[in-house]
Parts: structure tokens; C-alpha cells; sequence
């Protein structure tokens, strides 16, 4: 029986879904079959996980690209319930990597809660000190720093927190409503380019996005919706929206403002 690209793409869908479940216990597994003699530190096993998902990513995008005219089916639905399980695995778990979600929940406090402007105090200011918990406050990094996230970025938290998303899981929960978006709008750019809607893989299986979105749980998750609505926009030059939800994504995190170089100069002002 022949072994079809969607098959071939589902046995690398399940091997990676694997991984991701197993996350950083990987290093465990290979000391208990003798393959490592100690568990490695959570960087190692970072790199040692990404390096078999790299490898099924790669031969996923071959599939994608070969078999997306197959007995005239697609492979989308098989590409999208993996990069739901792929993320739906990693986002109940404490991350190893980085703390900045405490922060992310920490501004959203002081904003509900302590009713302060977030940029005037550190976390470790004593005029923030009836706020601290033992859930949050002992994880922000930096804390003796101000908080650098631009204007958008609070309104958020703080909208977050408002409606109760006050831990990491909560947080990435979220996120998994933004990532949807911003996969509908992948597909409209897509079709607005005439290009196969299987292409969706490259960033729907990407593992790095998937890891920092989903697993530390950072900011960008929020910020890709409104940049993706720009360049669907832009392509169909509707201009004075596609530069307000470049604003818009900007005002949460500020790299997106340099896209305003691939902006034809005739049309930059508008």
C-alpha cells in the first residue's frame, strides 16, 4: 500500500506531538536508556527536543509543498489539529526559559489592583509592596527595574487581568484565541497572493514560535493578529487601516514599527 504525503505528514505530526508532550522530560528518558549518564540543564534539553522537531518541520514543509494537489485534497486540516495539540501540550506548564509572563500579569495588577501607573514604580518599590503575592512577585525578573512594555502592551495586561487571566496558563489560554487569528489571516494572505493555502505549515509547525509563544509564553502571540491584519491590508491597499493596525501592533511591541521601510515612500505618509 502506498504510504501517501498525508500519512507521511501525520506520522510527523504524531513524532513531534510526542516530543512536545514529553517537553523537557526528554533529558530523563534518555538517561533511563543509558543514552545520557546525568539529566541536562533545561537549555540543553531545549536544544536537544528542537532538534528532532527541526528535522520533522523540515520534511513537513517537503510534504506540504508536493502533495497539496493529492487526489485534489489538501493537507490543511491534518497541519491544523497538530499545531493545536503542539501548543494545547506546552501551555499548562511552567516555564523553564524565561519569566517575562510575570511580569506581563505583575503590570496588569498594579494597574487593576493597585490602581497605579505601572511605569512609575519597579515591582520591588515599596510603594508596590501590599501587592506582592507569592504566586507572581517572586518570578519577575529584573525587579528592581521599571517596566519597558510600550502603551499597548498595558492596556492589555491590564484588560487581561480585568477579566481574570491572572497566572501564565491563563495567559497562554489567551494567546491561543490570538493564534487562531492570526492563522485566519495567514490563510487570507495566502489566497490574496495566489499561494498554495498548505504553506500555512511553515508557520503553523514552526517549533521556535511555537516554544516562545506557548511554552514562555511571550508577548508576541498578541501582537502577530493586528501585524498579520496590516499586511493582508496593505497587499490589498487599503492603507489607512492597514497603518492603523500597524499602530495598533506596534504600541504592543515596538519592532513592528520598522516595517514602515518596506512601505513604499509615496505611500508612508497615508
Amino acid at each position: 500500500m502506498r504510504f501517501s504525503s498525508r500519512n507521511k505528514l501525520r506520522l510527523l505530526g504524531l513524532l513531534s506531538a510526542l516530543i512536545y508532550g514529553v517537553n523537557f522530560h526528554l533529558g530523563e528518558v534518555l538517561v533511563q536508556f543509558g543514552i545520557l549518564t546525568v539529566s541536562p540543564r533545561h537549555i540543553v534539553s531545549y536544544l536537544i527536543q528542537l532538534l528532532p522537531l527541526t528535522v520533522f518541520y523540515l520534511l513537513a514543509l517537503g510534504l506540504a509543498a508536493r502533495g497539496k494537489a493529492e487526489d485534489g485534497k489538501t493537507l490543511v486540516p491534518e497541519i491544523l489539529l497538530f499545531a493545536f495539540l503542539f501548543r494545547l501540550s506546552l501551555a499548562p506548564m511552567d516555564t523553564a526559559l524565561s519569566s517575562d509572563i510575570y511580569r506581563y500579569i505583575w503590570d496588569g495588577k498594579v494597574q487593576v489592583a493597585g490602581k497605579i501607573n505601572p511605569y512609575l514604580y519597579p515591582p520591588a518599590d515599596k510603594h508596590l509592596a501590599p501587592l506582592r503575592d507569592q504566586e507572581i512577585y517572586p518570578s519577575i525578573n529584573r525587579n528592581d527595574a521599571p517596566t519597558v512594555y510600550p502603551a499597548g502592551a498595558q492596556i492589555l495586561f491590564r484588560t487581561l487581568y480585568q477579566a481574570g487571566l491572572d497566572s501564565p496558563v491563563e495567559l497562554k489560554a489567551a494567546a491561543l484565541g490570538a493564534e487562531a487569528l492570526t492563522l485566519l489571516l495567514l490563510f487570507f494572505i495566502l489566497k490574496e497572493r495566489g499561494l498554495p493555502q498548505n504553506w500555512i505549515v511553515i508557520y503553523a509547525w514552526n517549533p521556535l514560535i511555537i516554544y516562545e509563544l506557548f511554552y514562555s509564553g511571550h508577548l508576541e502571540s498578541f501582537m502577530l493578529p493586528p501585524l498579520m491584519g496590516f499586511v493582508y491590508l496593505f497587499l490589498r491597499d487599503r492603507l489607512r487601516t492597514a497603518g492603523a493596525l500597524l499602530g495598533l501592533a506596534a504600541s504592543i511591541k515596538l519592532l513592528p514599527a520598522l516595517l514602515l521601510v518596506v512601505v513604499p515612500l509615496g505611500k508612508r505618509l497615508r
